[in-house]
């Protein structure tokens, strides 16, 4: 769906937040990467709308994703995953682990440093193997018989495989 205006933009965004409740917030800016815990802060949404390239606000039941690319209008797409239509033949969850370094990275302060070098800011009470939670989303291409990725999104963080 296309976002025609800022004041699309915020009302959407702010309907999101009060559908999720608990969840979380990554905001993939022009000039930096924006993670928190729905609720905990508000967010500048006049910043979110005019840097946005991606933000991804997500749950274990759903996901509402803006997004844009270079020169182009914002956009957003939702996907509610609903228990009785969830066919375990269409969709599967894989976990990342995050690019962590322990030693240098301060949980307790919300910074995660990468082994890379960069920073960003991670709202977890505990970085030690800590993990992004993926589901992928199946489709059947009748033409070749063959299984693809219709689409992705983030349903939360988490410990330990299948958490």
């Amino acid at each position: 769906m296309l976002i025609r205006s800022k004041e699309e933009f915020k009302t959407g965004f702010q309907e999101a937040a009060a559908r999720l409740g608990e969840g979380y917030l990554i905001a993939m800016l022009t000039d930096r990467l924006y993670i928190r815990e729905l609720g905990r802060e508000e967010p500048d949404q006049d910043e979110f709308y005019e840097k946005a390239m991606e933000i991804r606000m997500f749950n274990e039941e759903e996901e509402v994703k803006w997004f844009r690319g270079v020169g182009q209008e914002l956009r957003c797409r939702e996907r509610k995953d609903r228990k009785e239509d969830m066919d375990p033949l269409f969709f599967w969850d894989e976990w990342q682990y995050l690019d962590i370094d322990g030693p240098r990275s301060k949980p307790e302060k919300g910074i995660a440093y990468a082994t890379g070098g960069g920073r960003y800011e991670l709202p977890l009470g505990d970085y030690k193997d800590a993990k992004i939670k993926i589901r992928n989303y199946l489709e059947y291409e009748e033409d070749t018989m063959q299984l693809y990725i219709l689409d992705w999104r983030i349903v939360g963080f988490s410990k330990e495989r299948g958490e």
